[in-house]
């Protein structure tokens, strides 16, 4: 904890965050991911940091968190994919679990999720252009990275 709080410090020093306060009181969400990312902390460390700094309550710190949920759909939100898929990638992410992307195509072949809803439920374009690609190509293609084979 003693390292995360001295690395944080480092990479966003004190004066900085105070002369950036407006990016983090009142909470938005796009805001604090775009800081966030700026500064290569996490989103949790930043509102950590920033209620030390601010002397933010346990409210101000709750907001902040809900602002923020889901850091990786706002950043890519505001335009930041690749940011995103680079920091996928140093965690180690391989993917979708092939279980997860089986039940998300069932459900959509059952409409039970509508086509143009599916972006927002899985959060990656290419992942969804790569569902979506065979039938509206009207042509058998392989399936994506990931994707279990037809049937299981």
């Amino acid at each position: 904890m003693r390292a995360n709080a001295f690395v944080v410090y480092l990479l966003l020093p004190h004066e900085v965050l105070l002369a950036r306060s407006a990016d983090i009181w009142p909470p938005h969400g796009e805001k604090l991911v775009a800081q966030a990312m700026e500064y290569g902390i996490s989103v949790q460390s930043l509102i950590w940091h920033a209620s030390n700094i601010l002397e933010l309550g346990d409210a101000e710190r709750r907001d902040l968190s809900l602002a923020s949920q889901r850091p990786y759909q706002i950043a890519r939100r505001i335009g930041l994919h690749d940011r995103v898929t680079q920091e996928m990638a140093a965690k180690g992410a391989k993917g979708w679990p092939r279980r997860y992307l089986s039940l998300v195509v069932r459900a959509l072949e059952h409409g039970d999720i509508p086509r143009e809803e599916l972006n927002a439920w899985l959060e990656d374009p290419s992942l969804v252009a790569d569902i979506l690609r065979p039938a509206d190509e009207g042509v058998e293609a392989e399936e994506p990275a990931g994707f279990p084979p037809a049937g299981r």
